[in-house]
């Protein structure tokens, strides 16, 4: 029997297994581009963006400012100042001449009516005339606490003041109310008085007055009562429907 040989294993023991060779390493193609090192996303970038160093225009921005940094890093702009309103523009410039002149229309009415009551014969001073002339000087003196404030309130309005706006809104109403009451005033209790007054004058006269006479003084009786419809009205109706547009409240800080 021939004896193994040296090298191959011993009579009984399993012969090792041999181990698989490795896999051949692919060829990298000629023709792939290199892949990019990893970069550094806070090298270069300086927090700014995802762009490469230098993305941005050399002085607009440090490195790397790119749009999302320019959307969180831009500057900030003042909102342009809100164009002057013409309607607030010229309520207020009228709201001050008519303040003005109504404060010494009304001035001059009862500086009148208190001379004609000191100038007035003791005879001629009845209850009557006395108070209709003081309910007269009180109306005029209402008419020009009125205008005062008007003159105020229009100041503030033609600057374009929120707090002058609403002040005309209210003022506006509170006159609107006031011509209501003087008118009621004027209807139910002056004229009617009044023209009592002058028919007892004319009786204790002798005379009567003629249809011409009698015309006039119904005009000046209407013009009394209705008057203030056309003199005093048309600004607070103006003022309110002018000044609670929306492009006014706008551009009234």
């Amino acid at each position: 029997m021939d004896e193994p040989s040296a090298s191959g294993p011993l009579s009984g023991e399993p012969a090792p297994s041999a181990e698989p060779a490795p896999p051949p390493a692919a060829a990298a193609s000629a023709e792939a581009p290199p892949s990019p090192p990893p970069a550094d996303p806070g090298a270069g970038y300086g927090g700014y963006g995802y762009g490469p160093p230098g993305f941005a225009p050399p002085g607009y921005g440090p490195p790397g400012y790119g749009y999302e940094g320019a959307a969180i890093h831009a500057p900030s702009y003042a909102a342009p100042a809100p164009s002057r309103s013409g309607a607030a523009s010229a309520i207020g410039i009228l709201g001050i001449i008519l303040g003005v002149l109504i404060a010494l229309g009304g001035g001059l009415q009862v500086g009148c009516r208190a001379l004609i009551q000191n100038l007035q014969a003791p005879q001629a001073r009845t209850a009557e005339i006395m108070r209709l002339l003081q309910l007269e000087m009180g109306i005029w003196g209402v008419m020009t606490l009125m205008s005062i404030t008007l003159i105020v309130v229009g100041v503030g309005v033609w600057r374009h003041r929120e707090t002058g706006r609403k002040a005309m809104v209210i003022w506006s109403i509170l006159a609107l109310a006031i011509i209501a009451g003087r008118m009621a005033v004027q209807g139910f209790v002056m004229q009617p008085r009044a023209a009592k007054y002058n028919q007892e004058l004319l009786e204790q006269q002798g005379q009567q007055p003629g249809p011409e006479t009698e015309q006039i003084l119904q005009m000046g009786r209407a013009w009394a009562v209705f008057g203030d419809l056309v003199v005093w009205a048309p600004y607070p109706i103006v003022s309110l429907i002018l000044l609670t547009r929306r492009s006014v409240k706008d551009r009234c800080t």
